[in-house]
Parts: structure tokens; C-alpha cells; sequence
């Protein structure tokens, strides 16, 4: 991925008008929707600029609470979406995508509303060579929690309820001895959409056979399978042929700045979820292209100053000389430096 390939340079894929659902849409008519696009979401706009963002694992929650799929759609969506600016880098886009653990990013500005940024978006826009890293599935496999599965019996109603209450995409189901089918994110939106009845099961809406991958595949070959059989998630196999979880588009993008090392060093040093925990604002800014831009925010940080994602350190902070933080982000060691600013003290770290 080129470093400085930006949002703009794709705008003209992203095909915003489809995206856009109207605020008396209900959740079957949001499904139809990501039939359509298949970005497993739709946004609600106001004066042309997005205003809430409903995703598939909105409504599969839903569904797994009984809601009805006639009930109107916007009381569900999550308001504030995270958006990002047209003249961000992809490099940008993936940081936040990673950072802030979401698959998709509303593009936007003071123009209005631009479209969905996608995983799928990134991964065909960035560089091949990217991937040729020496991971396998089984490093990010570490990462992932036990494998949930069904059976072929399961009756559809569970199988919501599973999808609902542990957060999964996919959801393997398997025979005596091995997988005979897969049930998806997107497989549970259509079967929304369409209804299902009473005493249908799993092994009626699995997807059969399965495009399964060994433990020890490098994570480039992944990804060709995945573009090749247009697929975001494959089952991984161990070594007797038993299932031992799956990859996704999102353990390969969240591992490309450096490999497996890196990454869970990086994780270890900025543990956000304690960080989240702290009664004190909490920023973490990035230099794209330049600008200081922050790219995740703790809980206190937003409260204090509200959606802060993708905004530059002066637009928070406009009584700060830009040569302060010029100084900041040219330091090439750890530094520490105390501001103040309208009576009230911040810390900067600058980390190289």
C-alpha cells in the first residue's frame, strides 16, 4: 500500500448514494439494502451528512433479542459513527480501523456524506507486497478465542442466538468428525430478510462445501483464496484435519506493521482497554502526511471533548503554537513535554 495513496484517490468506487438508508426504514428494509452492497451496513444521514451507521451485527443482535424485523431500524444504529476525512491515507484508514477494532469507516467531510470505507475497500487498494510476510494462519490463530461451532440440527433461531452473544462472523458447523458447512454474518441478513419458519435448521442455510485452509499457510496465500472465492472469513485446519478456528480479513490487516512481533508489542505498550478505564483524557495521535491527526481517543477523552477521531491536534487544541507540536512529532526519541493550555496542563509524548 503506498504510503501516500489517500481515500480520495478511491471515492469513485465507493458508490455513497447505495449506502444510505432512510430514518423510517425498518430492519428488513436495511437487510435488502446489504443484499445489495454487501458492506454489511447503511448509514442515516441529516442534511447529507452521516448521523448514526447500522451494521449486520447490529441486527443479528437484534434478532437474537426477538426484536421484530419490521421494527424501524434507526433506534438500533450506533450514532457519532467513526468518519474519516477524504484526504486521509489508506495508511491512516487502517490504523483506525485496527485501533478503534471496527471493519468499516464512514467517509465524510463538510462537504457531506462520501460512502462506507470498507475492509474489503483497503485490502484492494493496497500494496501486494504487503503481505508477503512470513506469518502463517497459526500465528493469528493465537489471537483468537475457542472455536464456536453448531451442528447440522441446530435450529436457525440458535443459531442467531449464537451469532448475537458471542460476536462471531462465522460460525463453522460440523458432522461427527469434521466441518460440513459454514453459516455467515451476511447468510443470517439474507435469511432475515427473506423469513425463516419454525423447525428450520442450520444444515438448510449452511454454506456446503467448505473452503478450509491448514494451520501453516502463509497469510499471502490466505488472502489470494479469499479475494479468488470472494470470501472475508476461511476455517482453519490443524494437523489430524480438525477445525481449530478461523482467520478473517481483520487478523490479516491488524498484523501488516511489522508482523506478529511487532503487533503484539505494540498491544502490550498501549493497552487501551485500561487506558479506557483512566479518569484522564487519553489521546493517541498519528502523523499522516504531516498532520497530526488522532487516530484513538480513551472514554474520558471523548467525554471531554466529543468525537475527536480523525481531527488534527490543532483543531482540539487551537491555542497551541503549531511549532509546539511541530517539535513533538520531529522528536526522534521519547520525549516528554508539559503545556498549558487556558489554565490546564497536558502531557505530550513523542515516541519513535
Amino acid at each position: 500500500m503506498s504510503a501516500e495513496k489517500k481515500i480520495s484517490d478511491i471515492l469513485q468506487n465507493l458508490n455513497p448514494a447505495s449506502d444510505v438508508a432512510d430514518s423510517t426504514a425498518s430492519i428488513k428494509d436495511c437487510c435488502s439494502i446489504m443484499q445489495k452492497t454487501k458492506k454489511g451496513a447503511v448509514v442515516f444521514l441529516e442534511k447529507n451528512h452521516a448521523v448514526a451507521i447500522l451494521t449486520e451485527r447490529d441486527i443479528i443482535k437484534a434478532l437474537s433479542s426477538s426484536v421484530s424485523i419490521e421494527s424501524n431500524a434507526y433506534s438500533l444504529a450506533t450514532t457519532h459513527p467513526i468518519t474519516i476525512r477524504t484526504e486521509r491515507t489508506l495508511e491512516f484508514a487502517l490504523h483506525m480501523m485496527v485501533d478503534n477494532a471496527v471493519r468499516r469507516l464512514v467517509v465524510g467531510d463538510e462537504s457531506g456524506f462520501h460512502g462506507i470505507l470498507t475492509q474489503d475497500d483497503l485490502v484492494a487498494n493496497m500494496d501486494r507486497e504487503l503481505f508477503r510476510v512470513k506469518l502463517r494462519a497459526a500465528h493469528l490463530m493465537g489471537l483468537r478465542r475457542k472455536l464456536i461451532t453448531a451442528g447440522p440440527d441446530t435450529p436457525i433461531e440458535q443459531v442467531i442466538n449464537i451469532f448475537g452473544n458471542f460476536n462471531i462472523g462465522m460460525l463453522p458447523i460440523m458432522g461427527e468428525e469434521e466441518v460440513v458447512g459454514v453459516i455467515t454474518e451476511f447468510d443470517l441478513i439474507q435469511i432475515a430478510e427473506k423469513g425463516f419458519h419454525a423447525g428450520e435448521v442450520a444444515s438448510d442455510y449452511m454454506t456446503s462445501p467448505v473452503i478450509t485452509v491448514s494451520w501453516n499457510i502463509l497469510v499471502d496465500e490466505v488472502l489470494d483464496l479469499m479475494q479468488d472465492k470472494k470470501i472475508r472469513h476461511l476455517v482453519v485446519l490443524g494437523n489430524n484435519k480438525e477445525p481449530v478456528g478461523t482467520i478473517t480479513y481483520r487478523d490479516i490487516l491488524r498484523n501488516l506493521r511489522g508482523g506478529y512481533g511487532e503487533f503484539l508489542e505494540e498491544k502490550v505498550k498501549h493497552n487501551r482497554a485500561a487506558l479506557d478505564m483512566l479518569p484522564h483524557a487519553v489521546m493517541e495521535f498519528i502523523d499522516d502526511s504531516g498532520i497530526a491527526v488522532v487516530r484513538w481517543a480513551n472514554r474520558t477523552a471523548r467525554n471531554w471533548f466529543g468525537d475527536v477521531l480523525d481531527k488534527g491536534f490543532l483543531d482540539i487544541f487551537p491555542e497551541l503554537p503549531s511549532a509546539t507540536m511541530q517539535e513533538i512529532f520531529q522528536a526522534q526519541k521519547v520525549e516528554k513535554k508539559i503545556i498549558n493550555i487556558n489554565s490546564k496542563y497536558f502531557e505530550l509524548y513523542s515516541e519513535k
